[in-house]
């Protein structure tokens, strides 16, 4: 499966080739098969730097074999979604004069990553 966007945006999609990046070689005894008749697909767009956010549905493409798909039954912008994040500060002895600027980068990025809606 493959999503395009017409080459007049100047967009990339990112995400997607991680989707796939962990394609399993089929000859390995731990593979899985199975037959599914819907797929969903999250991806990003950006224009360089910048998030594309108001794709429409007839400015990307979808091919799996190089066939369109029988049916889109949604198409619609996902933010806001469930988050389980993981961070890891190292408070040993040996970085503790630095104990500061890792309090502040860790900060900075939960800021940047995560968006707090406060009641």
């Amino acid at each position: 499966m493959s999503c395009g966007l017409p080459a007049d945006r100047g967009d990339n999609l990112s995400g997607l080739g991680s989707l796939f990046a962990g394609a399993v070689d089929l000859s390995d005894a731990w593979t899985v098969r199975k037959r599914v008749d819907e797929v969903t697909v999250f991806f990003t767009a950006t224009n360089g730097d910048k998030y594309v956010d108001d794709l429409t549905e007839q400015e990307v493409s979808v091919k799996d074999d190089n066939k369109p798909p029988a049916k889109i039954s949604a198409f619609g912008h996902q933010s806001d979604l469930p988050l389980r994040l993981g961070l890891l500060i190292d408070t040993s002895d040996s970085v503790h004069y630095r104990f500061g600027f890792e309090q502040q980068a860790a900060s900075r990025f939960l800021h940047k990553i995560v968006r707090l809606k406060l009641k």
